[in-house]
């Protein structure tokens, strides 16, 4: 009897092992779209920077057409200036988009990692379980002999 209870509990152990990989997948699964989202969501970004810097840029040159003035000098250096500050805007944009999509993408292997230790732990207990049970009934069988051999 208690051998069966000794498989029932190693099964619910199991069974709680892989309801918690489940888990861990979905939460994999969940990161993974996130760092699908953090994608879009950088891309998004840098395009609207780069609108504002193309207006700002149009503005500028609109205002120095307007007042005539040449681009030489330090008008020019203030413009190209400009241009570079932008673009290494958009660099550190870039560069952060994609450490925070790294970031994201670690975490789901680490969840995933994770499921599959349950996994692991959900066959182990089966194992042990399967063990313990064994055990009981050689136990069983042992102390039974011992009966019968002590009455000659």
């Amino acid at each position: 009897m208690s051998s069966l209870l000794g498989m029932d509990a190693a099964e619910g152990e199991a069974d709680a092992y892989r309801f918690n990989a489940s888990i861990k997948e979905r939460n994999a699964q969940s990161i993974e779209r996130e760092a699908e989202w953090q994608q879009i969501v950088g891309g998004i970004e840098k395009q609207d920077f780069y609108n504002d810097a193309r207006k700002f840029n149009a503005q500028v040159g609109a205002v120095q057409r307007a007042n005539g003035w040449v681009n030489s000098g330090t008008a020019l250096d203030v413009y190209l200036e400009s241009i570079k500050e932008q673009e290494l805007s958009v660099s550190r944009m870039d560069t952060a988009s994609i450490a925070k999509e790294r970031q994201f993408n670690e975490q789901s292997i680490n969840a995933r990692m994770g499921a599959e230790l349950d996994q692991m732990y959900a066959r182990n207990a089966i194992t042990a379980g399967k063990y313990r049970a064994a055990s009981t009934v050689a136990g069983w069988g042992f102390k039974g002999a011992s009966l019968m051999m002590g009455a000659k």
